[in-house]
């Protein structure tokens, strides 16, 4: 190894022999960084995974027990039998903390003779043991546990065929039903059963015997007992009956009855009970832990009691929760036909709509009432044909109070609500509906937080977007374990993607209208005369959306006009136009490179101006362009154009054939490239098969020809290594500030749902990071040393990483640090909110549970920052569902290439809406507080929109915003 050179040293593991960890430090890093001086030995300790089988010998059928340890901790493990996976009991095995298991299985029907078996965890460590299936004789015992006087049933095999067999246990005859045991003519019995006789608890010896003398025999272990009582009562707590028990184990039915049954179980034995419905109840949850587990696990030491609760479907609320004057409907069901019914309210006569309730011939009906003023709490609700007691009724409960709130209750696809709930259970789980698509965490819609629970109050809040549907009335919902409580909320039409909005006469505008009828044409005036569209006709979705884009006629006059978009049932939508002179400046993108690869495995990832007249000025115009295969094009300006160089910069090693975002991702060129010439990259690479990101380094010269290229001579540094990295979510920015910091985005690798390495300070997974590059290795063999000014670097805790700047990041395609030190970020959202944070001081922004802003951040993360921009998803995002807020550069410039009051924007670009808006500088244009959420948001301008899969990364260079295309080309944003 060279002294003082960087390197990444990986232990390999072959079988059972698994790497631990390193001697000298202890560390459990696979592979680690090293950088050495003098001749050097590390040693690698390995363990060795092991299982052992209790029989190692027996027939098939036979039940065996696995035994394994020195595996990973906390690991799923499969069981296979000569190569093929065995049913296991537990069906899923997991290690334990230490890395140990115990299982069994079933002999398959397999050969007379020696067989492997194999247990694996989900890190591939593996262990074999063999088991030789022979043909003694053996039985079989179901159970094998129980108290005295348990019933066991025995089978066996390989006995003299025709032959009388007697039964013991421990060496005392027993007796047997039937009274005579006689195997076939393949010398087998099964169905025989016996009593357990008294006798202490622990393991005994059942042994079975023919006249041959052949013998087997099998353990049964006596156990102490406990009673498990069942009951079953309403939602009100009144007594039911009559409700099915079941108790098994291992698939087989060991006890059952009706409720209130007793069962007698063995203390600590495993047990699954089951519990059925009968109409009208329907089993809801268990009394003693709210679980709505059915059939759920259990096991006991003393005599226990378990309730059942059951709700009662013949009389349906909804909503079961709200406050006074809430409108309930009835769902009643299950009456005699055409019974007039009457409406209780805590014993009190309620009107209803409509005012006489009758049933249909089927005995259901539906109306409605209004909650009466009464106190808060649970409150009984009666439909009854009458007050004989003869006469059927059905009972529910209301529970007076809050319930949830929206506000607004009007909007627009993809629009904000915030809902606030009370009264729930406390600390519970919340499922919130938008019709009857559930809010989910992983799918859209979406909410913030992503996770909602109650506090100790039973109250919440939270904040949904509205998602894709159709004009007109549509609910939202929140349900507890117990109540639903559920609001109406009316969407409008809009467009939330409407641009340019002033132009020249002949202006193509695109738009994406939405929350319009489903399956309706589309109609567009300007001063009301129709237009034509794109496509044409033009027809909403089932969701009522409908993108497209129209042309200004060249024949409008200069000034705003009316626009109207309308569907067929007369839902509008209004803006207008404004019609600019034609010697107006407007914004237009300008091809200046084009033929770039396109292909997803190979197209352009990024770009960075080559700073070759010094920091903090613009160079002579030369950039390079990354593509993600790993090839650095330079592109030099000639004065008039931009033309390729022959021969590429260098071609980096990293991962081939990523179609998302793992490959060369990231590029920053020293800003003292006149005296350094160095530039760095951001890669995704394979080290022993494990992906892992990696900031290498290299340094330019020029060659015969003049090219721009690698210095060969030095060849690659590795700065910073094992970067968590996976197929996804890479991320891969960087810049560098004004002191020297290398500032880089690392992604959290796409976990679903997300396993909260963004809010772990322990991983590097979802960060911003900042280090400072060092020209050689410092004290710790390094090339980078960690800012003083790092929030985490004086922390005392080895395992928090000191090069953290901010955290709670998904996934950062893009961001940008001005002269003056302000830090911008592009948050990726998943379902719901695409979102730009201020990180000019540090911070967590929220990822996860957050995605997008929230309603005055109600899980009280740490340190965490609201952003200053966001945008929805539904109501924008274009058909293909690709949406990413990608490219971000400040604009600074001392020209006039631009209006004046971009001075100090920052530019960011969607490349799936396919525009790039300005978020004004906040200091000239104050930030607005948003009405939902409460938190100030900046103001925008739309630039340009109609762009193609563009922009993916921007860059600012002699006045104008440049930036690389999915589609092969570098594009210039002129203002004329």
């Amino acid at each position: 190894m060279t002294n003082g050179a960087q390197y990444s040293v990986g232990a390999g593991s072959f079988g059972n022999v698994v790497f631990d960890h390193w001697k000298d430090n202890g560390s459990t890093a696979n592979p680690r960084l090293i950088s050495i001086s003098s001749d050097t030995a590390l040693v690698a300790v390995y363990r060795t995974s092991a299982i052992s089988l209790n029989p190692t010998e027996g027939p098939a059928g036979e039940p065996v027990t696995v035994s394994g340890n020195t595996f990973a901790p906390n690991s799923a493990i499969k069981i296979s039998y000569d190569g093929t996976s065995v049913p296991t009991s537990p069906a899923t095995i997991t290690t334990n903390s230490g890395g140990s298991f115990t299982a069994t299985f079933t002999v398959p029907a397999s050969a007379v003779g020696a067989h492997t078996v194999n247990a694996t965890d989900a890190s591939s460590n593996s262990a074999l043991a063999q088991f030789t299936l022979s043909t003694k004789p053996a039985i079989l015992l179901s159970p094998t546990s129980g108290g005295a006087g348990s019933s066991v049933t025995v089978s066996g095999i390989n006995f003299s065929p025709g032959s009388a067999v007697t039964l013991s246990f421990d060496t005392t005859s027993v007796g047997t039903n039937p009274v005579t045991i006689t195997t076939s003519s393949s010398g087998g019995f099964s169905g025989v059963t016996f009593t357990v006789p008294a006798s202490s608890t622990g393991p005994h010896t059942v042994n079975a015997t023919d006249a041959s003398s052949k013998s087997a025999s099998a353990q049964f272990t006596v156990t102490t007992t406990s009673t498990l009582k069942v009951t079953s009562e309403d939602m009100l707590g009144n007594t039911i009956t009559g409700y099915h028990v079941s108790l098994s184990q291992g698939g087989t039915t060991v006890a059952s009855g009706f409720t209130p049954v007793s069962l007698t179980v063995n203390d600590s034995a495993q047990y699954s009970l089951d519990i059925t419905s009968f109409q009208p109840y329907v089993f809801d949850h268990w009394k003693d832990n709210g679980s709505t587990a059915d059939p759920r696990s259990i096991s006991i030491n003393a005599d226990t009691q378990l309730t059942a609760v059951y709700k009662h479907t013949a009389l349906a609320l909804n909503p079961s929760m709200g406050p006074v004057s809430t409108v309930v409907t009835m769902e009643i069901s299950g009456f005699p036909a055409n019974a007039e019914l009457h409406l209780l309210y805590d014993g009190a006569s309620v009107s209803t709509t409509p005012a006489t309730m009758t049933t249909n011939s089927a005995g259901n009906f539906t109306a409605t009432f209004t909650v009466p003023s009464s106190t808060a709490g649970a409150h009984t609700v009666i439909v009854e044909e009458g007050p004989d007691p003869t006469d059927k009724s059905a009972t529910a409960q209301f529970t007076l109070g809050q319930g949830i709130l929206l506000n607004p209750t009007s909007a627009t696809n993809g629009g904000e609500v915030k809902v606030t709930g009370a009264d729930f259970t406390p600390n519970s789980k919340i499922t919130m509906n938008f019709d009857t698509d559930v809010i989910s965490p992983v799918g859209d819609p979406g909410s913030n937080p992503l996770f909602i629970t109650t506090d100790s109050a039973g109250s919440f809040v939270a904040l949904i977007q509205v998602p894709w549907v159709p004009v007109g009335a549509h609910t939202i919902s929140a349900t507890d374990q117990t109540h639903t409580s559920t609001m109406g909320i009316t969407v409008t039409p809009a467009s939330l993607l409407f641009g340019p909005s002033t132009g020249h006469a002949g202006t193509t505008v695109n738009f994406h209208a939405s929350g319009f009828a489903e399956n309706s044409t589309i109609t567009i005036t300007l001063d009301g005369t129709a237009v034509a569209t794109t496509p044409s006709p033009l027809t909403t979705s089932a969701e009522g959306e409908a993108p497209g884009s129209f042309t200004i006629p060249t024949s409008a006059t200069v000034g705003a006009h009316p626009i109207q978009i309308s569907d067929a049932s007369g839902h509008v939508y209004s803006t207008s136009f404004t019609v600019t002179d034609p010697s107006t400046k407007v914004f237009s993108s300008q091809d200046i490179v084009t033929g770039l690869p396109v292909t997803q495995t190979s197209q352009t990832d990024g770009m960075a101006f080559i700073p070759d007249k010094g920091p903090g000025v613009d160079g002579s115009g030369s950039f390079m362009v990354l593509l993600k295969g790993g090839t650095v094009i330079v592109i030099n300006n000639t004065g008039t154009t931009f033309v390729k160089q022959s021969v590429p910069f260098v071609t980096v090693p990293t991962v081939q054939g990523y179609n998302e975002d793992a490959g060369l991702l990231g590029i920053a060129i020293d800003p003292h490239w006149t005296t350094t010439h160095q530039v760095y990259f951001y890669r995704t690479a394979s080290i022993n098969g494990v992906l892992q990101n990696q900031i290498v380094r290299y340094t330019a010269t020029t060659d015969t020809s003049g090219n721009i290229v690698s210095d060969t001579t030095k060849g690659e540094e590795l700065i910073l290594g094992g970067v968590p990295a996976t197929a996804s979510h890479n991320s891969g920015h960087m810049k560098f500030d004004a002191q020297g910091n290398l500032n880089i985005a690392v992604g959290d690798g796409f976990y679903i749902p997300p396993a909260g390495q963004s809010q772990d300070l322990t991983s590097l997974a979802g960060k911003i990071l900042r280090i400072t590059p060092l020209a050689t290795p410092g004290s710790n063999g390094l090339l980078y040393s960690i800012p003083s000014t790092n929030p985490f670097a004086s922390s005392t805790d080895p395992a928090v990483k000191k090069e953290i700047y901010s955290y709670g990041v998904r996934n950062v395609f893009s961001f940008d640090i001005d002269s003056t030190g302000k830090m911008y970020v592009n948050q990726i959202g998943y379902h719901t909110w695409e979102s730009l944070y201020d990180a000019t001081t540090p911070g967590n922004y929220g990822w996860y549970p957050y995605e997008g802003p929230t309603i005055g951040n109600p899980q009280n993360l740490a340190n965490y920052k609201e952003p200053i921009y966001w945008y929805p998803h539904a109501g924008i995002e274009p058909n293909n569902d690709i949406e990413a807020m990608t490219g971000g550069a400040f604009y600074h410039s001392t020209g006039t290439e631009y209006p004046s009051q971009l001075q100090g924007a920052y530019f960011f670009g969607d490349y799936g809406i396919g525009y790039i808006v300005a978020v004004l500088p906040t200091d000239t244009n104050p930030m607005q507080t948003d009405p939902v959420t409460g938190v100030p948001k900046a103001q925008v301008q739309t630039i340009v929109t109609g762009l193609s899969f563009a922009p993916i990364d921007m860059s600012v260079w002699n006045g104008k915003i440049y930036y690389v295309t999915l589609t092969g080309s570098v594009d210039v944003l002129n203002y004329s």
